[in-house]
């Protein structure tokens, strides 16, 4: 900021300048009414001053209209070498107030230091050079001015990540609490704990349909990314599934784990369902699911109790009686159910083939019309229907 003074040198430098006529008189100026005694005046009609004896005017020149004044040349040179020299006097004089005064805006150069005009409070720097509360959004930005302070937004139009895409109450981007706050997220319209995403399992109409089809697509829950293969309500009883809603109904997603191995998620029984085939008691009437698992919680977040296989899993319950196994003329059971899994043997079904059998404890761990037979070992239901 340049700051301005008044020349001051100058008036001080005329005060001192020699004066003529009336300075011999003893008259300081037109004001003064008194003279010495060897200087007896004439003054006008208002009292002024306008004539000595000696017939000069007050200021030193003659009444008939010639100077009369005797100027010293020395003098004279001297006062207009004063008055010369005062523009740059004054010039000097204003540089080194800006100095002193410009030390956060470079006064020199006449730029305005707004480096410290980095608050919300105070972000605006003013045309002196001064931090100052905002009056609008430019003053602010990418942020908005409310109030006099800047605020991350004003709307949710302001927050555009789908992690946040809410204005809170406090004008701060914020997680999602429904669909509306995900309306300007694209491709991501639904609200899925606190994060818009395409879908999730309850809401995957953004998914649309099976081309060709009328099967309604479903989400991936994992990933709350719209399935292209997965339909609604088309995975039964131990087949892999994405999300609750591509079981049948009466049954959930579930995920099967044995010991630290995740076997896969799954469509299972929900007890007590009402839905479907859902047993009422899984031990009772779920045979092979008779394993009641208590609070199991769903791929979309559901609790409840689901009827599962008791020993074996469901890659080796799918095997059952339906894959080859042989290798080399022998029985492979790693060539049956989950490889990381004891669930399955390979056993004999004929003289000259081998089929998947799942393992068991008692019949209830077979299919119905299959026993397990106990003196195998490991026992495991056998192939024939009784």
């Amino acid at each position: 900021m340049l700051l301005r003074h008044q020349p001051t040198h100058l008036t001080i430098a005329l005060l001192a300048l020699p004066t003529f006529g009336a300075a011999a008189c003893g008259v300081t100026d037109r004001n003064t009414t008194q003279c010495t005694d060897d200087c007896p005046t004439t003054r006008d009609a208002d009292g002024v001053n306008i004539r000595d004896d000696s017939g000069t005017g007050m200021d030193g020149s003659s009444l008939d209209g010639s100077d009369a004044r005797a100027v010293d040349p020395d003098a004279a040179r001297d006062t207009q070498a004063i008055v010369d020299a005062q523009p740059e006097a004054s010039v000097a004089n204003d540089a080194g107030d800006a100095g002193d005064a410009g030390d956060a805006g470079d006064a020199g150069d006449g730029a305005i230091d707004c480096s410290a005009c980095k608050t919300a409070e105070r972000p605006h720097c003013t045309p002196e050079g001064s931090c100052g509360e905002c009056l609008e959004d430019q003053h602010c930005a990418p942020e908005v001015c409310i109030g006099y302070l800047c605020y991350e937004c004003r709307d949710n139009s302001l927050c555009n990540s789908a992690e946040a895409s809410r204005c809170s109450s406090l004008h701060s981007c914020a997680p999602c609490l429904s669909d509306a706050d995900c309306a300007h997220i694209e491709g991501k319209n639904v609200c899925s704990a606190g994060t818009c995403v395409q879908c999730d399992g309850d809401d995957y109409d953004a998914c649309g349909k099976q081309d060709g089809t009328d099967a309604i697509l479903v989400c991936e829950s994992l990933n709350n990314t719209c399935s292209t293969t997965a339909t609604q309500a088309s995975a039964g009883l131990c087949q892999p599934c994405v999300s609750d809603a591509q079981c049948e109904p009466g049954m959930l997603c579930v995920q099967q784990l044995r010991g630290d191995v995740e076997v896969g998620w799954f469509c299972l029984w929900q007890e007590g369902s009402g839905l479907g085939g859902a047993p009422d008691d899984c031990f009772a009437t779920g045979r092979p699911y008779i394993k009641r698992a208590l609070d199991s919680q769903s791929i979309d977040g559901t609790s409840a109790t689901v009827c599962e296989l008791r020993v074996t899993t469901c890659p080796g319950l799918v095997d059952f009686s339906s894959k080859d196994c042989k290798s080399d003329n022998l029985p492979n059971d790693g060539l049956c159910g989950h490889p990381d899994v004891e669930d399955a043997k390979c056993i004999e079904s004929s003289p000259t083939t081998y089929r998947c059998t799942t393992r068991c404890s008692s019949d209830d761990d077979c299919r119905s019309g299959h026993n397990c037979d106990t003196t195998s070992e490991p026992p495991a239901c056998d192939l024939q229907i009784e």
